[in-house]
């Protein structure tokens, strides 16, 4: 681990030497408070009598920065450069920091327990069982009792190990080029593996990435940018990276691979998740996020208990970011999985989603805006379409957003939330849906009295849709039914003295809400991006589609201010595990119907009134010159559906 990390502080200075908007020199601070936590753990730990604290203090003397100069030297010729001639070279500028937060996160997660072995270059056996030469291996020991050999190549930077042997404990040689190996998969491999995003025109990544950041507002508030990302997203990230240094604006990136993120929640303990959590806020506070994210593509399937834990656990985190006080803007690019999942090819799909991107945003604004007055004025609404949704509820008090693409893209939508006791009938989501990365749930009921979830099935997926109504059951307050989902029981509610009826949770055995939470809507929107036609998985297309409407099961938003305006949309409701799902409906196609105050305001999707043709057209609504390219070589009739 000490050579790594010294390794890492020569490519770092060279990245602040030739891209000095990446604050690498957070990082550096970072991995130097590495190498005090790891050598504070030699000192204190206990790791089993085979290495005897004689070994320890050694190991601990084998760090001392003069030991490890020699072996840093030796490899000098194999640092990746970020340049010859000291240019900025982005792509490997991003790869060095990606490994090197990395590194930060599986040392502060508690994963890697501690450095057990070191060499000084020559080639000398050290420790126990550790044969160590020129290539610089190093032992780190992990939970469990598992031991490994580590290489450094100029490659992957993490090459193949020789596998070493502490006391018994299980060797194991490990490789970031192997996809099993158990070092290798939380560092992430390097970003030279990523391929492009196929079938997409790069004038489309560039203005997606132009929008990002003249949405996050940072040129304007002076803050630095955070880009949090998916490795597979390089591409955008890259491009965005760009526009950052375009601009002036000082960047951190904060880049995971999809399935060692994973490997962090699953293997962490609950120390380990409260410091991956404790690591992120501080990286994100004082500044401006530009998540660019995928869900859904690990190779592992995450442990759902420590995922909610961590969310839990960053419920002061998510506080900030629902009330803007951590300025967020997102995306959520297309994988293949979701491509599978929504039915089509995968470079038609991503093309969709960057279309669906650039639409005419500043009239789409203007076109809601009208929508957001007149619903600000209103009290009741009910939504109907011909697959079984009635439903009915009061916005008295309440008002509405007009998102377009300052806190997601694609936009768009406006969105309020209800008084959280007056939902009232039948929400029938006919499709498929996902929360974050817990497994599909197809064709959703929820019946809805006063307020509350009373009963709920779905085509399949029930299991998972149980355990997310129920998140905020099971402490107190009632009996319960027989775990089936329709089944219950009458039982006080909360402490006011609310009477219901609980559907059958399983074993969570008694019911006790907590802030009334995932059994209550936090949101009540309506999408009206025209580009998309019908509902998607995908977390960023979910409540974007025109035609649709969408509840959000748990916790409301919290912020009083939206793009300078005051706003009222919280309703109170929350979740204990931070949980916020948004389940659409079709109304277009469907015969489907919203009413306000009894008057229909949309019609089988088509929004009703003057100076809403936009919402219902999209570019076919503006003036041959100022569409697109690409929208009238695929759409010279328009939309036709």
């Amino acid at each position: 681990m000490g050579l790594i990390l010294d390794k890492l502080r020569g490519e770092l200075e060279k990245v602040v030497d030739t891209c000095p908007r990446i604050l690498s020199g957070e990082i550096r601070a970072s991995l130097e408070a590495v190498v005090a936590l790891q050598r504070r753990s030699l000192r204190g730990q206990e790791i089993g009598e085979a290495q005897g604290q004689g070994i320890l203090q050694e190991s601990v003397a084998l760090q001392r920065r003069d030991v490890l100069q020699e072996s840093v030297v030796s490899q000098r010729r194999d640092v990746p450069r970020v340049s010859d001639d000291g240019a900025c070279e982005l792509g490997r500028a991003l790869d060095v920091v990606y490994r090197a937060t990395n590194l930060v996160r599986l040392a502060v997660s508690g994963i890697v327990r501690d450095v057990v072995a070191a060499e000084d270059g020559e080639g000398s056996r050290i420790g126990v069982g550790s044969e160590i030469g020129v290539s610089a291996r190093i032992g780190i020991g992990l939970r469990g009792g598992l031991s490994s050999g580590i290489g450094v190549d100029s490659e992957n930077f993490v090459g193949s190990g020789r596998a070493v042997d502490f006391g018994g404990d299980v060797g194991s040689g490990i490789a970031a080029k192997t996809p099993d190996g158990l070092f290798g998969r939380y560092l992430g491999g390097s970003l030279d593996d990523v391929e492009p995003l196929p079938g997409v025109d790069p004038i489309l990544i560039k203005r997606l990435a132009i929008q990002l950041f003249k949405s996050s507002g940072a040129k304007e508030s002076g803050k630095p940018i955070v880009i949090n990302g998916s490795k597979s997203n390089l591409p955008l990230i890259k491009a965005v990276a760009e526009v950052c240094e375009e601009e002036g604006v000082d960047f951190y990136i904060d880049v995971t691979d999809g399935t060692g993120k994973v490997h962090f929640i699953n293997d962490s303990d609950d120390d380990g998740l409260r410091e991956l959590v404790r690591l992120r806020e501080e990286l994100y506070t004082g500044a401006v996020v530009i998540d660019i994210k995928n869900e859904g593509v690990a190779d592992v399937p995450v442990d759902g208990k420590k995922m909610r834990r961590f969310n839990e656990l960053a419920s002061g985190l998510h506080a900030k970011v629902k009330s803007k006080e951590i300025p967020i803007v997102s995306t959520s690019i297309p994988t293949p999985v979701d491509a599978e999942e929504d039915g089509g090819p995968y470079d038609e799909y991503l093309r969709l989603f960057f279309e669906a991107c650039d639409q005419p945003w500043e009239q789409i604004s203007e076109a809601q805006e009208k929508l957001v007055d007149k619903f600000n004025k209103g009290r009741k609404v009910r939504i109907v379409n011909d697959e079984g949704t009635d439903i009915a509820f009061d916005i008295s008090g309440q008002t509405f957003v007009n998102s377009t693409t300052s806190f997601n893209i694609p936009g768009s939508e406006f969105f309020s939330s209800p008084i959280r006791d007056s939902v009232n009938g039948k929400w029938v989501a006919r499709g498929k849906f996902r929360h974050h990365t817990d497994p599909l749930v197809e064709n959703i009921e929820l019946e809805f009295e006063n307020g509350r979830v009373v009963r709920f099935k779905a085509g399949s997926g029930e299991d998972t849709l149980r355990e997310l109504v129920t998140d905020d059951d099971g402490q107190g307050g009632c009996a319960v039914g027989t775990g089936d989902g329709v089944g219950g029981a009458s039982c006080v509610g909360d402490l006011s003295g609310e009477v219901g009826e609980a559907s059958g949770v399983g074993n969570r055995g008694l019911v006790r809400e907590v802030g009334k939470g995932m059994r209550y809507v936090g949101e009540i929107g309506f999408g009206t991006n025209p580009h998309l036609r019908r509902c998607y998985v995908n977390s960023s297309l979910v409540e974007k589609g025109g035609r649709t409407a969408h509840l959000a099961l748990g916790g409301s938003w919290e912020y009083t201010e939206y793009e300078g305006k005051s706003v009222k949309v919280d309703n109170g409701n929350r979740s204990r595990s931070n949980i916020h799902w948004d389940i659409t409906v079709m109304l277009g196609g469907n015969n489907g119907r919203i009413e306000l105050d009894g008057e229909v305001v949309q019609q089988n999707g088509v929004w009703i009134g003057d100076g809403l043709e936009v919402l219902n057209k999209g570019w076919g609504a503006l003036p041959s010159s100022l569409q697109p390219e690409w929208w009238k070589e695929r759409y010279p009739d328009g939309y036709v559906d």
